[in-house]
């Protein structure tokens, strides 16, 4: 079942699963009860996004309004949010507990619209359309360079420039020579994402990460990677980007391909760490529910296979759902 108090993510394909399977007033009926125990169901900035940028309008609607009924009042921090908290705290092997509401601006928008569900988004559709073309083009330039990663010899010239300084990169760490093959490559994947989540803020509100390099007064990105890498290497063994590049590495190893992009699939896996309860209907992170690389894996609850019996609450158990 459900343990009291928990914090539950609903990854974007989760809620879009509920949404389409249960009615709003199912969701409320659920955040209602469950809350009464003190549990809630969470979604971030980046689910906010990715419900934005879907084009059909009444499809988008839907989703907002279910979520609006089922979702917690306050955003769960952006990952940039919870990065540069890691670091500011000094890259500890375990995070003590912290207020993880996000400050982000969007974070005050959703509060609005948790508390009137009459309300929806409002953007100057211009901006919102420039804004999401933009975002689709960045994302889509880093899937390719984390894809490349599992080939060998990739054919694009940048790719292969960028392999190479990624292995030089590598070849820092004092323990190289000994590193298993798989373990190089997941280094590798840690710095790829470094340098473009945490050097090139290539986050959906970059803010955190900007306001972090204005404070150490660096603004180049090459030179933000230098700064990590005399400062900050800890982060690609521990914290946020360890978990990140090993999702990264599970996705690799079917063939690197997700249907939104595994840039996207990689910034959700953060979530495994600050929540109980990581619900979703993604066959990527069913897979890594299913292997034996960490105990986190567990929190992953694949949607389609439990049974939802009642529009009252949604209990879980070892074995089934419980009405």
């Amino acid at each position: 079942m459900i343990p009291d108090n928990s914090n539950i993510y609903l990854e974007t394909s989760g809620l879009n699963y509920l949404t389409n399977n249960y009615s709003w007033k199912d969701g409320k009926a659920t955040r209602i009860f469950h809350a009464l125990k003190g549990t809630k169901f969470y979604i971030s900035p980046i689910t906010i996004w990715e419900i934005l940028l879907t084009s059909d309008e009444s499809k988008k609607e839907k989703i907002i309004f279910y979520a609006q009924n089922l979702c917690y009042s306050k955003l769960i921090n952006s990952p940039s949010e919870f990065i540069i908290n890691y670091i500011l705290s000094g890259c500890p092997i375990r995070e003590n507990k912290y207020d993880f509401h996000t400050k982000l601006d969007l974070g005050k928008t959703w509060l609005d619209l948790s508390e009137n569900t009459a309300k929806t988004f409002v953007f100057d559709k211009d901006l919102l359309n420039e804004k999401t073309k933009l975002i689709r083009t960045t994302f889509k330039n880093i899937n390719k360079y984390i894809e490349d990663l599992g080939i060998i010899n990739p054919n694009d010239i940048e790719s292969r420039k960028f392999q190479l300084w990624l292995n030089d990169l590598i070849r820092a760490d004092k323990d190289y020579e000994f590193l298993p093959d798989r373990e190089r490559q997941r280094r590798k994947l840690a710095l790829l994402l470094i340098f473009f989540l945490l050097c090139a803020e290539a986050d959906f509100d970059k803010t955190p990460i900007t306001s972090f390099w204005n404070k150490l007064g660096i603004s180049s990105t090459n030179d933000r990677m230098l700064y990590v890498i005399n400062n900050l290497y800890n982060l690609v063994h521990t914290g946020p980007f360890a978990l990140m590049s090993e999702m990264g590495m599970l996705q690799l190893e079917e063939g690197g391909k997700s249907n939104r992009g595994i840039y996207l699939d990689i910034l959700h896996s953060i979530y495994l760490t600050y929540t109980n309860m990581f619900w979703t209907n993604d066959s990527h992170f069913k897979r890594m529910q299913e292997s034996d690389k960490h105990v986190i894996y567990n929190r992953i609850v694949y949607l389609q296979e439990i049974d939802i019996f009642t529009a009252r609450k949604i209990e879980i158990s070892d074995e089934k759902i419980i009405k």
